[in-house]
């Protein structure tokens, strides 16, 4: 699991200057906005922070990339409510509803609060003719029906991150989609595990072992 670090936005209080608080009012407001843009799930700040948990199959392997919608939304309506928001992240994430992409400021259960409808962001980590490139989108805010699917963007580097994994482990399954209830982590390293035994001597096959299924 990602760290539990304390993020820059609570700190700016005590660091700023009182005579640069009073020249420029809202200098705290502006920082804090413009962190909260590097510290949430897959930022700058969270990337730097948590890239060795991320690379690991138990964080990647089996990350939710989507839920559906409890109950029909309005077009300014600034929560909504999912089946299952489990793997959704708690604080600032991103999701996608039809073509409507929305940040959410907190989750609370199945509900996400404090939505801004209509933003504007990355859907996807690669065009289908250019895998180098995202695929960036400006969306307005839409209504949207009972059991729409509700995509979790902000685990799209988690997969990225599982592809680089499964290729490195296991070349040609990287772009291969798994069942949906296989957990995908003991799968990998099983599998790994069952391939590799009948080449190694016993105190390799040992050390393969535990290296695999700490990871």
């Amino acid at each position: 699991m990602p760290k539990n670090t304390v993020k820059i936005r609570h700190l700016l209080g005590s660091q700023l200057a009182s005579y640069i608080k009073d020249e420029f009012p809202l200098i705290d407001e502006f920082f804090s906005q413009y962190y909260n843009g590097l510290d949430f799930q897959g930022g700058t700040l969270d990337l730097i922070n948590n890239i060795d948990s991320y690379l690991k199959l138990s964080e990647n392997a089996n990350a939710v990339s989507e839920s559906k919608l409890a109950a029909d939304i309005t077009d300014t309506q600034n929560f909504i409510d999912l089946f299952n928001a489990d793997g959704f992240p708690d604080q600032f994430g991103i999701i996608q509803i039809d073509d409507e992409i929305i940040v959410y400021e907190v989750k609370l259960g199945n509900r996400l609060l404090f939505c801004r409808r209509g933003f504007t962001g990355v859907s996807s980590l690669d065009r289908s003719n250019n895998s180098e490139e995202l695929t960036f989108n400006e969306t307005s805010a839409d209504s949207h029906k009972f059991q729409t699917p509700v995509k979790n963007l902000s685990v799209l580097f988690l997969q990225e991150f599982l592809k680089r994994v499964k290729g490195q482990l296991l070349p040609g399954l990287q772009t291969e989609k798994l069942t949906d209830n296989l957990n995908q982590a003991q799968f990998i390293r099983h599998l790994v595990i069952y391939i590799l035994q009948e080449e190694l001597s016993l105190p390799l096959k040992f050390y393969l072992r535990h290296y695999i299924m700490t990871r």
